[in-house]
């Protein structure tokens, strides 16, 4: 039977993927918070090296601190492990779905946001997924007294462990001697089970064949064949097809080739629709853990606009987290090697206003560089083309209050050198010429009004020799008065001489009708005012 027995155990390791030289790993993390009765992390770890283990501690460890830690250990496991077995310590919270060991830091748990407070247990479990037969799972409930949110319970009964997973849940200062019984080698972990303390309850992976030192136990009321018998209970406790193949290989002509196939086959019908299950149970994991976020539409838009800067468009910023969102999530997640799930978590949302913090910071500085550089290029010679050219680019640049103050200076000089030269030369050409570089600002009012009065004045004397042609009959000035009258203008008496009244209303009606009011009839004045019948 010994022999036997030895076999077993080596064709087992074989079904769980073990080999002579991989290591044994724990992770024991001690969270006391209050509770005296809970033992000390250094025992458990003492006993687990006297197993062979490997050992990753942690005690009184913070929210961050937790996943650090468990995020150290799924590193060292990732590259290789027989036996993996976790033990967690301290005050456990769980909703309908999941469970937390709570960080330290929590003072009170608060459902939607239990990843920010405590570390997860499910994914813990998913870890130890991998390790098949060879896994444990242990969770030491406080019984300290603690308050919670609404819908969170203090305890870990409601979770569930994948298959191949042995979970073993109850009251803390129980967990030793638990420990003692896991460890114990050469029996079954289902004789492991019925050896707990009574506050402690094993579940999952419990089966009556096989042992955590990764031997198969044969029954000893079994004939001749109990050792192919011992194998075959152990394979089905297990499962899979690696667990199967392994016996087909050991026994090709045994008594359950048959049924091995025919489960084999069922299995590999059935295989993409429990990954399709798969799929669909780890996107609304995916999606629950995004909605206990309660990320609000300000906070959706922030992280579409982050997604964007960062190169992944979501196809629009409304707050609403579309197909393209999702897709720009998704695509971010697959360039930062994080499950690509479309959904986001707490760490990748930090992350995301990290790296788009950055991308600004990158942005801003790029600029900078850009606008000192032009700088250098165009204002900061002070020439006027410099200046403009600069704040045409830049009208908000660094150097923009400095090259508005420079080029107004430059301005303001040329302005009053050219109104100089105008004054100067006081005439209507040089008074035009001004207004054309200066239509506003200081001097441009008065430019214009002795502009006007000299045009007034060159006008006058055309006007009066004009005058003087067409208008010598005092009958026919007696004729404008007239009509200079009835048009409301008063010419004063009429008597067909032109004085100064005659002279204000000839005005007005130059100035009603668009012309130069010289106060002298022109011809086109005449024209206007006696038109022809």
């Amino acid at each position: 039977m010994r022999f036997i027995t030895a076999i077993l155990a080596a064709g087992m390791m074989l079904v769980l993927g073990g080999t002579a030289q991989a290591r044994d790993m724990a992770l024991v993390i001690v969270n006391e918070v209050g509770d005296a009765r809970m033992s000390d992390r250094a025992r458990y770890e003492a006993r687990l090296r006297e197993a062979g283990f490997t050992v990753l501690t942690g005690r009184n460890q913070s929210t961050a601190e937790l996943n650090d830690t468990a995020g150290e250990f799924a590193n060292a496991v990732g590259k290789g492990a027989d036996r993996v077995l976790i033990l967690v310590i301290g005050r456990v919270v769980s909703d309908e779905r999941s469970s937390w060991l709570l960080g330290e830091d929590t003072a009170r748990p608060e459902r939607l946001n239990l990843d920010r407070q405590g570390l997860p247990l499910d994914a813990l479990a998913d870890l130890l997924a991998g390790f098949q037969g060879r896994a444990v799972l242990m969770v030491g409930e406080s019984r300290a007294a603690f308050d919670t949110g609404f819908g969170l319970r203090t305890d870990a009964e409601t979770m569930e462990v994948p298959n191949g997973v042995t979970f073993l849940r109850g009251d803390a200062p129980a967990m030793e001697g638990a420990l003692v019984e896991v460890l114990r080698p050469g029996r079954s972990l289902a004789a492991m089970s019925d050896a707990l303390p009574g506050r402690v309850e094993a579940s999952g992976f419990v089966p009556d064949h096989l042992g955590f030192d990764g031997g198969a136990v044969a029954d000893p009321e079994q004939p001749g064949d109990g050792g192919e018998n011992a194998y075959w209970n152990a394979v089905r406790d297990i499962g899979g097809d690696d667990a199967l193949r392994a016996y087909l290989r050991r026994y090709p002509d045994g008594r359950y080739v048959a049924e091995a196939r025919r489960i084999l086959k069922g299995e590999a019908d059935t295989r993409e629709r429990d990954q399709d299950a798969r799929e669909r149970e780890k996107e609304e994991r995916a999606r629950a853990t995004e909605a206990r976020l309660g990320l609000s539409a300000q906070d959706r838009r922030q992280i579409q606009a982050d997604l964007k800067l960062l190169g992944f468009d979501p196809r629009g910023v409304d707050g609403v987290f579309g197909p393209g969102s999702r897709a720009a999530i998704a695509a971010w997640q697959r360039a930062n090697n994080a499950p690509e799930t479309s959904y986001l978590t707490i760490d990748q949302v930090a992350r995301i206003e990290r790296q788009a913090a950055g991308r600004r910071e990158d942005l801003r500085a790029e600029r900078e560089r850009e606008d000192r550089a032009y700088w250098r290029q165009t204002g900061a010679d002070g020439s006027p083309q410099g200046l403009r050219a600069y704040l045409e680019r830049y009208p908000e640049g660094i150097f923009a209050s400095e090259a508005r103050t420079q080029l107004e200076k430059v301005e303001r000089e040329a302005r009053e050198a050219a109104w100089r030269q105008a004054e100067q030369r006081g005439t209507a050409e040089a008074y035009r010429v001004f207004l054309d570089r200066f239509p506003e600002g200081p001097h441009s009012e008065e430019a214009q009004r002795r502009l006007e009065r000299i045009q007034v004045e060159e006008q006058r004397g055309k006007d009066r020799r004009e005058e003087e042609q067409v208008m010598s009959s005092p009958v026919l000035r007696a004729l404008v008065e007239t009509r200079l009258m009835s048009l409301g203008f008063n010419p004063g008496q009429i008597d067909g001489k032109f004085d100064e009244a005659t002279r204000r209303a000839i005005a007005g009606f130059q100035r009603q009708r668009g012309i130069v009011p010289t106060g002298y009839l022109s011809r086109r004045t005449g024209e206007l005012l006696l038109p022809q019948r």
